[in-house]
């Protein structure tokens, strides 16, 4: 497959459901869902998104949405062991907003692997750090400074596209 086997003109999204649990109460009662999008920019390079959210019992609002997976994981730790949770957890940790990503690939790595020892993501703490690291500056680009394209691989886009078509 090449690239342009996943460029899409229109966005493609879907919603998913992984069922109710008790967030704030001994009830299940609060669902938990997930949107995942790829689109292209005006480029017709591929971006993907996903975000998600917890409703309140009636459904009427969110406890908490938005780009908040990680925070989902914490709410709801038994999402750990869905399969399809983590595949869409970890797509995003890789891809999300790719047409806007603060550091290279390298200083997104640092980023990563810093947030995975327990660190709260701060920009002015990701600039000390990478500072100290001595990768605050990465082939000429200064951290922040723009937002970068970051490439999605082609076996993530397999992924992707895989979910949507599901």
């Amino acid at each position: 497959m090449s690239m342009k086997d996943f460029l899409h003109p229109n966005r493609r999204h879907k919603v998913i459901s992984f069922g109710k649990f008790a967030i704030y109460s001994n009830r299940r009662v609060n669902e938990v869902e997930l949107e995942i999008e790829l689109r292209n920019d005006e480029k017709g390079r591929p971006v993907f998104a996903a975000e998600g959210g917890i409703w309140n019992a009636s459904r009427t609002d969110y406890y908490i949405c938005g780009q908040c997976i990680d925070d989902i994981l914490v709410l709801c730790p038994v999402l750990r062991k869905n399969k399809l949770y983590m595949k869409i957890f970890e797509l995003w940790r890789r891809n999300h907003c790719n047409d806007m990503k603060a550091g290279t690939p390298k200083q997104t790595a640092i980023v990563h692997e810093w947030l995975d020892k327990g660190h709260r993501f701060d920009f002015d703490e990701v600039c000390k750090m990478l500072r100290k690291r001595r990768c605050y500056t990465d082939h000429g680009y200064r951290y922040g400074s723009s937002w970068l394209y970051n490439e999605i691989s082609a076996e993530d886009l397999a992924e992707i596209d895989k979910l949507l078509a599901d």
